[in-house]
């Protein structure tokens, strides 16, 4: 049965999607959606090296200080694909065992 007030749902529908696809591209970025899609397929051993990484980067800011550590990141979030590298605070965690 055809809505009376004469909207067509469908295409309404479709309408939204297409918006909202071209929103999340603008958030992200084309490379920002491809490094999601594969941390999402891979995410078991992604897992298992974030707090070897995690721990590297505490080290690095052992060494280098919070100024330089935190001029290096900005520097290396801006010049990185939109979408695919954090910017890094000071307060990240070391990596962390675990749990059972």
């Amino acid at each position: 049965e055809k809505c009376p007030v004469g909207i067509n749902t469908g295409a309404l529908i479709k309408a939204l999607r297409t918006e909202a696809e071209a929103a999340d591209e603008t958030t992200m970025g084309k490379t920002g959606r491809s490094a999601a899609n594969w941390l999402a397929a891979n995410m078991t051993a992604f897992d298992a090296h974030v707090p070897k990484v995690l721990d590297i980067v505490s080290g690095f800011h052992t060494l280098l200080g919070t100024s330089t550590q935190g001029t290096i990141a900005t520097l290396l979030h801006k010049a990185a694909p939109k979408g695919t590298l954090p910017l890094w605070t000071p307060y990240l965690p070391q990596g962390q065992k675990a749990l059972p």
